[in-house]
């Protein structure tokens, strides 16, 4: 008897459907695992980016720690009685000359020698060895009487290095101090030097650190405080944050001389302040350095606009004229 052979079919449709369930989960699995490296990469790079960045500002302090404990003999140990420079201001320019008093507001400041070398008060200290002629301008004592309500600031020019050192050199700087010591007495609050020759920045720092510790030394008791006012084109150095720090510890008032902001073809006055603002914010908030500009401008009222925009707390207005002991034409 012959068998009929049979045929036997087989379903693949389980094990085909399996299979290609599992395709599915492994091509997933390796999406998953691309996603999940790809986002480890960005998580790490940004935590490895965070890292060095603490690692720059770290390395950033510990160099302007290293200036300021190695920055030798400028270095000024501020009277412990010392008043504390303002941490907001707006102050306004003040002439004695044109009797030109501010109708409002807190502080002022005025020139008291400009950069021609001129007083612009009545010296008793100058009279009496012969470095000013009698005169009828206002005395500190009428000035204090004027101010004695308001915060005071004044501007004092130093006269430009000499390029060999001499005899006279001494004998300038005593005078200096001298004024200093009388102001101080007339109860001026603060007194910003000015003349700082940024080409020079170098033996600047160490002249203007010299006249404040000689100043602090022979005034112990004084409450007033020193400034020191540096031209924009200084804050433009590639050294300017370092030399900030070395200052810092040597004065207590840090000033930027942005009287020379004029308007151009090309833009506005306030709008050049607006861009020199902005390239200089870390020095307003690591530093507290003042903004100065001209209260003279035609502008004048939007760079004070600027200023409030840009969140700068220290501000005062001085006539450019004044400073340079020029008349305005």
């Amino acid at each position: 008897m012959k068998y009929k052979r049979r045929r036997v079919r087989r379903n693949y449709v389980g094990r085909r459907r399996t299979e290609r369930n599992r395709s599915k989960i492994t091509v997933s699995l390796i999406i998953l695992f691309v996603i999940a490296v790809f986002v480890g990469s960005v998580v790490l790079g940004n935590y490895l980016k965070e890292k060095a960045e603490i690692s720059k500002e770290n390395r950033y302090n510990d160099e302007i720690k290293e200036t300021e404990s190695s920055s030798g003999e400028g270095d000024i140990e501020p009277p412990e009685n010392i008043l504390k420079a303002p941490e907001e201001l707006r102050s306004a320019y003040i002439s004695f000359d044109a009797e030109i008093v501010p109708e409002s507001g807190s502080a002022v400041s005025f020139a008291a020698r400009d950069a021609s070398g001129v007083l612009r008060y009545s010296s008793e200290v100058a009279m009496g060895i012969g470095a000013q002629k009698e005169n009828t301008l206002i005395t500190l004592s009428q000035i204090s009487e004027k101010t004695s309500d308001l915060y005071t600031s004044a501007f004092f020019a130093l006269d430009a290095i000499p390029e060999e050192n001499t005899p006279l050199t001494g004998l300038y700087d005593s005078l200096w101090l001298a004024l200093f010591s009388e102001m101080s007495l007339a109860g001026v609050d603060e007194i910003i030097l000015y003349g700082f020759d940024e080409s020079r920045a170098d033996e600047e720092i160490a002249r203007f650190s010299a006249l404040a510790g000689r100043f602090r030394a022979d005034n112990k008791e004084s409450k007033t405080l020193l400034g020191i006012m540096l031209p924009y084109s200084f804050f433009e150095r590639d050294d300017a944050s370092k030399k900030c720090a070395e200052l810092a510890g040597r004065f207590e008032i840090i000033a930027a001389d942005l009287t020379d902001t004029a308007p151009s073809e090309e833009k506005t006055a306030a709008d050049l302040l607006a861009e020199r603002v902005k390239l200089m914010q870390i020095f307003f908030s690591r530093y507290s350095v003042r903004a100065v500009i001209n209260s003279d401008s035609a502008e004048h009222a939007e760079m004070l606009y600027v200023l409030d925009s840009a969140y700068v707390n220290l501000a005062q207005s001085v006539s450019a004229y004044a400073l340079a002991g020029e008349t305005e034409e």
